[in-house]
């Protein structure tokens, strides 16, 4: 078995999950569109492409490659449009042109397959090595459109301390540069036309831009943040030990599948697409709404410098 960060991430939240999740994958994603995803194709083009341009063209083919199925789905997708064009120009702006010039670009969006230890091979997407012209301090940079960011949890965030362990035999115990553009404002109900929320959303990121202060590793905003966080070598060996254990308990199940057990709580209503098949596989649930997996890693590199990590 290969693991990846994603798969130790859902196994720790409920091993349920992550058994459904490593054989069906939900047909109906317009309702909830991944803004996380589109956010990585727009910062990847940005580094590799170097224009404000190729990021909104990146932009505009992931929401076309999305259906609506109903007007619920119309109306999110409009709104998500107008945060992440909004966000996408004032990050090009206050961050991207100004860390091209800070930065050597080393890799963007690079695939990598580690044999960490005990036969955990670990595959996964790095979304970008870049290198300090003025330190000369290389760094994984590592790209969030999430709610917020916790800095007292970071020194026990395991993806970071993962992908430090699959870098480190190449290039050392690199610091990482957590780049976070937090979620932003949401329509205020059906009072506030979807125009009205567009004009409100620009002028509430262009009012963040113009206080933002750029540090290469270290931005403070109401939109965006970035931190630098280092990882040592008994880091590394916790989170190490850690997935072992994991990916112990998951080949267990995986040859004996009746082994698996159910984490109950708030994440099974909010963020779990698998609660309908979960106490029983419903065929006839599963052919309406489910594809079968083919892989455990949908998600592809884009085109950027060549590199060998």
């Amino acid at each position: 078995m290969d693991f990846s960060y994603s798969q130790f991430k859902d196994f720790a939240e409920c091993p349920r999950r992550w058994q459904l999740g490593r054989r069906w994958t939900p047909k109906r994603k317009a309702a909830a569109l991944n803004d996380g995803s589109c956010w990585h194709s727009i910062l990847a083009s940005f580094y590799t492409k170097k224009s404000l341009d190729a990021g909104v063209e990146s932009m505009k083919e992931h929401f076309n490659s999305v259906a609506a199925c109903d007007e619920r789905d119309v109306v999110a997708l409009g709104d998500a449009h107008s945060r992440i064009e909004s966000l996408s120009r004032a990050y090009w702006q206050g961050i991207a042109r100004r860390d091209l010039e800070e930065f050597d670009i080393i890799a963007v969006e690079a695939p990598f397959v580690v044999r960490l230890a005990r036969g955990v091979r670990l595959r996964g997407i790095v979304d970008a090595i870049v290198q300090s012209r003025s330190s000369g301090i290389r760094f994984i940079m590592e790209h969030k459109y999430q709610s917020d960011l916790r800095d007292e949890l970071m020194p026990l965030d395991l993806q970071v301390s993962l992908y430090v362990a699959a870098l480190r035999e190449k290039h050392g115990l690199l610091p990482v540069l957590y780049n976070v553009c937090r979620k932003p404002l949401f329509r205020k109900g059906k009072e506030e036309g979807q125009e009205d929320f567009r004009q409100r959303v620009v002028s509430e990121i262009e009012k963040d831009l113009a206080g933002l202060q750029y540090a290469h590793d270290r931005i403070e905003s109401k939109f965006f943040v970035r931190r630098a966080y280092t990882r040592c070598d008994r880091d590394v060996r916790v989170a190490l030990e850690q997935t072992e254990s994991m990916a112990a308990r998951m080949r267990s199940i995986s040859r004996n599948p009746r082994q698996v057990w159910r984490n109950v709580g708030d994440h099974c209503i909010w963020r779990c697409p698998f609660r309908d098949i979960c106490i029983e596989e419903d065929p006839i649930v599963i052919e309406e709404r489910f594809d079968p997996r083919v892989d455990g890693f949908p998600r592809t590199s884009v085109g950027g410098p060549a590199v060998n990590i």
